[in-house]
């Protein structure tokens, strides 16, 4: 859960996802902001107006929050009444097993949910603190974890809520490294390679004194003023007409002009800074903006990671100090990235789990071998009876795809086994006559390119479960369908919803599929085939190519047609099932 209040917040969140994302988790962000849209837009507008037009009323603000207590609580409480319940909601809905906050006002309004005395939300919340400067509207005793970026902002942490937070360092994509030799880079930007290059960056907003830091930056002899002025078109454009440095709008470019630079120029300790520090360049404060941009400032100068310049002579010289030697300066913001950001959120989510369960009385133990041994029979056996309940239940029709018996239709899929799935004749073959693919697990998982190549041919897969192809999966506790669903989408890059059971279906795999909409549909496996078999229509027919060369799967498939045509039956491809 992030904000679009300027790109940090944002640029935080999505790092998180992608990292969560290369571990196997499903995730979703939302915009706080949008939980309550009239609410909302009017916090957006008058946070811009305040930093942009007024800051000085964005500062008394900030250091109302900071010094009276009893202010976050009373603001917490009316921010919970316009955005609460809708967040609640969508958590429910995504059926979370937890949320992440890169964003203050959404940590405190569900740090609130998930407090005792409300307890609204039943899922552990983390907050992933962002800046270097930590306000009583960024934690709340209800939130599970606070993650910070560096020691300092632990402490802070520790003096609001009386107990420390995790340091997991910066969260910035690896696109953002040092470059050994920047002269390429500069060359490819237009930037010259004999100069030293001052990149001065303001969040996607561009706010702050910009103008006046490049009017002082080009009266610097051998600096070249570069300047990314985020989405503020009339600044970027006034810069331009001054002819005083290079100038970019909204820019993809970010990685690679902080590999070009020799100094970075920041004020307000946001995304830009993170980019810095892992890009191996020193940073300079200068004309902080106003409440966080100026306790970042402090806060981060305290940690070591930047100089603060207070004066036009101090700039001049932080930036040449900065350029000849800034090991110390750069060696300690490298030092925040410790990467342990998914190992900690697993760890709240494992806890979280463990707390579910009440600790027994003593009196309690007498009886414990008793009552275990009673819950453990009536477990098995529940279990067992809602086994053979399911697949009797899915056998005869419930949560089944309906197919139409009314109209001439069957339908034709294909179940491809390592022999032939790389066949390239299989392949045109299954595409010129819209057949689906039906894979297991087993097969995605040994060869994953060939199903990236089938899904990019059009090919529509379908899911083949695990493939256990035993009885005894009805009473085993796995679920066959879960695991390669995952797998499955992962590589074809869209949701594969169908299912062609290869074996029982047990309780697990029909709570799945119901719970997550999928179609289940059975097959009528194709053995040898003769001139007499009848086809039904309505049916879908799998032919297994186990054991099968490409042209033994071939003509298998082109006789199982060529029935389809002498009967009079129309081959359906299988996204029309149920229609």
């Amino acid at each position: 859960m992030s904000a679009r209040m300027g790109a940090g917040h944002n640029g935080a969140a999505n790092e998180i996802i992608a990292q969560m994302d290369s571990k196997g988790w499903e995730t979703k962000l939302v915009d706080f902001l949008d939980a309550s849209p009239s609410a909302g837009k009017f916090l957006e507008k008058t946070y811009h107006f305040q930093i942009e037009s007024a800051p000085w009323s964005y500062d008394l603000v900030y250091w109302l929050w900071s010094r009276i207590k009893i202010l976050a609580p009373i603001a917490t409480f009316f921010l919970s009444l316009f955005f609460s319940r809708r967040l609640t909601r969508w958590a429910n809905e995504f059926e979370a097993d937890l949320v992440i906050s890169t964003y203050p006002f959404a940590s405190v309004v569900l740090g609130r949910a998930r407090a005792r005395r409300v307890k609204t939300l039943r899922i552990p919340v983390v907050t992933y603190l962002t800046d270097f400067a930590v306000h009583p509207l960024w934690v709340h005793k209800g939130i599970d974890a606070h993650l910070c970026v560096s020691d300092i902002s632990s402490h802070q942490v520790e003096q609001l809520l009386g107990r420390p937070a995790e340091v997991v360092g910066p969260v910035v994509p690896d696109r953002f490294r040092k470059a050994e030799d920047p002269d390429p880079i500069r060359i490819s930007l237009g930037l010259p390679t004999d100069r030293l290059i001052v990149l001065v960056v303001a969040g996607s907003w561009g706010v702050g004194s910009l103008e006046q830091t490049v009017d002082e930056l080009a009266e610097i002899d051998g600096v070249h003023p570069v300047v990314v002025c985020g989405r503020n078109i009339e600044l970027a454009n006034r810069l331009r007409e001054l002819a005083k440095s290079t100038v970019f709008g909204w820019t993809d470019k970010m990685p690679e002009l902080m590999a070009a630079s020799d100094v970075v120029i920041q004020n307000a300790g946001g995304l830009s800074a993170m980019e810095a520090f892992r890009s191996g360049v020193p940073v300079v404060s200068y004309r902080p903006i106003a409440g966080h941009g100026r306790s970042n400032t402090i806060q981060m100068e305290k940690a070591g990671v930047t100089i603060w310049a207070k004066s036009q002579d101090e700039l001049s010289h932080a930036i040449k100090s900065a350029a000849a030697g800034h090991e110390l300066l750069t060696r300690r913001a490298s030092a925040l990235f410790s990467g342990r950001l998914i190992p900690v959120v697993e760890g709240v989510i494992h806890k979280a789990a463990g707390q579910r369960y009440t600790l027994l009385r003593r009196s309690d133990l007498v009886t414990l071998p008793r009552r275990l041994a009673s819950l453990t029979a009536a477990v098995v056996t529940a279990f067992f009876a809602f086994n053979i309940a399911a697949n009797a239940i899915s056998s005869d029709g419930l949560n089944v795809a309906k197919t139409s018996q009314a109209a001439p239709y069957a339908y034709v899929v294909v179940k491809p086994a390592v022999s032939n799935i790389n066949s390239t004749v299989i392949r045109n073959y299954m595409v010129g006559n819209d057949l689906s693919a039906v894979i297991s697990g087993q097969l995605a998982q040994g060869d994953p390119n060939a199903i990236v190549e089938m899904s990019r041919a059009g090919i529509p897969i379908l899911n083949g479960g695990w493939d256990n192809n035993s009885a005894l999966h009805l009473f085993i506790p796995n679920n066959a369908v879960a695991t390669s669903d995952v797998l499955l989408s992962r590589l074809t890059g869209y949701p594969v919803e169908t299912y062609v059971p290869q074996e029982q279906v047990n309780s697990l795999d029909l709570a799945w599929i119901s719970l997550h909409h999928q179609t289940l549909v059975h097959a009528l496996m194709v053995g040898k085939l003769s001139s007499s078999l009848k086809i039904k229509t309505g049916a879908v027919y799998e032919v297994n190519g186990a054991g099968l060369t490409p042209s033994e799967l071939l003509a298998t498939l082109k006789t199982l047609m060529r029935l389809f045509r002498t009967q009079g039956i129309i081959q359906a491809p299988t996204a029309t099932l149920g229609a």
